[in-house]
């Protein structure tokens, strides 16, 4: 049986996932993804009027699939899916964003709030429930102060809880985020199946939640999201790091930690 002791070891995580690797700054070094000004050019519009991106499968130069099988393993252990963060694998997804993020919020840092989520359709889990990530209102029509980006490890359809969205222009107390309550049109939601490997991403004042699957889906909904602030902007907290921080074995524990309970309270 695993115990919980183990995690703080390093070797424990090493021979857990063996073709992973743990702060490994030699391979944590990486170019950018090529975006064409024609992608970045409509994200930055759809993110101006609606605040939100979705971006089709890309080549990461990684595989998606086993990086999917490494949060498997970790779900099939019962253990916290967040843990697959020890690896490096797993953060240099988000540094190989640097060019798409930096093209939407300028320079910025990333923020440390990051999930990792196994959405188990045999039990017809759920993501999170609809929220917008923080109180900041980012006016339509200009682009936002900083972004979440959600990232799927095997394909999100809407019987395996794709995300839901509804668009900043089709929110009428997108502006007056104090309202409890939500005025919305039904026919506004909006879905947003993905496959693998593609790129979601919002503004932190839209709506969005994960919805409930189903037991006729034959797959699993793995993915991982990670949230940005621009420099120009006050930060909500002191919890953030340069997005290409070489984070140590035991500040990544740290982050991991200071994430289950941040996220447990959603």
């Amino acid at each position: 049986m695993l115990s919980y002791s183990n995690f703080n070891r390093i070797e424990f995580w090493k021979e857990f996932l063996p073709y992973f690797h743990i702060c490994d700054t030699d391979y944590l070094h990486c170019d950018p993804l090529y975006f064409s000004n024609a992608t970045l050019d409509e994200v930055k519009e759809r993110m101006k009027h609606e605040g939100y991106l979705s971006i089709d499968p890309v080549n990461w130069g990684m595989d998606i699939e086993q990086l999917a099988s490494g949060v498997k393993k970790l779900y099939n252990n019962n253990i916290n899916p967040i843990y697959v963060t020890i690896y490096d694998e797993y953060w240099l997804l988000f540094q190989k964003l640097h060019s798409l993020i930096s093209s939407i919020i300028g320079n910025y840092k990333h923020r440390l709030r990051i999930w990792v989520w196994y959405i188990d359709p045999t039990k017809e889990q759920h993501g999170f429930s609809i929220h917008r990530e923080y109180q900041l209102v980012d006016t339509i029509g200009e682009l936002p102060k900083s972004i979440s980006l959600w990232i799927p490890l095997t394909d999100a359809t809407t019987l395996n809880s794709c995300m839901f969205v509804v668009p900043a222009n089709r929110d009428p107390k997108y502006l007056k985020q104090t309202a409890k309550e939500y005025t919305f049109k039904y026919e506004d939601i909006r879905a947003l199946p993905i496959k693998a490997g593609g790129i979601l991403g919002w503004n932190h004042s839209i709506l969005h939640w994960g919805s409930r699957s189903s037991n006729r889906s034959n797959q699993p909904r793995i993915s991982i999201s990670a949230e940005f602030q621009s420099l120009d902007s006050d930060f909500v907290d002191r919890f953030h790091s340069s997005y290409d921080a070489n984070l140590t074995f035991n500040q990544r524990l740290n982050i991991i930690e200071l994430n289950k309970i941040e996220f447990g309270q959603r």
